[in-house]
Formats: structure tokens, sequence, C-alpha cells
């Protein structure tokens, strides 16, 4: 674990197990969409878009690939843009 996270960690409470760790959990999938020519909008239903794997989540973020060439399309419950999850995104295209 990087001095980063343990500093997280540890100010969460977490050096004494007092507290369970919450994460943002990211899983990656690799994806060709044969069917759209454009990315989803933010608050799309992701069944429309991937499939049934994909139940009650939607489309909060959209932004450059984490690998060129690519478009990243992040899904969580809620509809609702995660703004700080498009600033992630926005920012590796700097």
């Amino acid at each position: 674990m990087s001095r980063e996270l343990i500093g997280v960690w540890r100010s969460t409470g977490n050096e004494g197990g007092g507290f369970m760790p919450i994460y943002d959990l990211l899983v990656y999938h690799d994806f060709t969409d044969h069917l759209n020519t454009s990315p989803p909008p933010i608050g799309a239903r992701a069944g429309d878009w991937f499939g049934d794997a994909f139940p009650d989540l939607h489309v909060v973020a959209v932004g450059p690939g984490i690998r060129e060439g690519r478009v990243t399309v992040v899904l969580a419950h809620g509809e609702r843009h995660m703004e700080a999850v498009q600033a992630l995104l926005d920012g590796m295209a700097s």
C-alpha cells in the first residue's frame, strides 16, 4: 500500500480496526460496441448500451480513454453526473 493510501486509511480510523474501509471500486471491462457510433450520454441506462451484465447501473461520466484510442465510460448506481470522476477523466486528457 502506498504511503498516501496508508495515510487515508489511518485518517479514517482503520489502524485500530475501528472502522470498515470504504472503497471507490473500479472494475475494468474491455468492451467493443458494435451497435452504436457514439458514446452513451450521462444518465443513460447501462443495460440499454452494454447489455444485461449491468442491471440498475447508469452512465455517470464519459471521458477520454484510459488507453489510447478509446473512450472511458463510468457506470454507477444512480443517474447523476459524478463531477469528481469526470474531473479525473478530463485531467487524463491534459
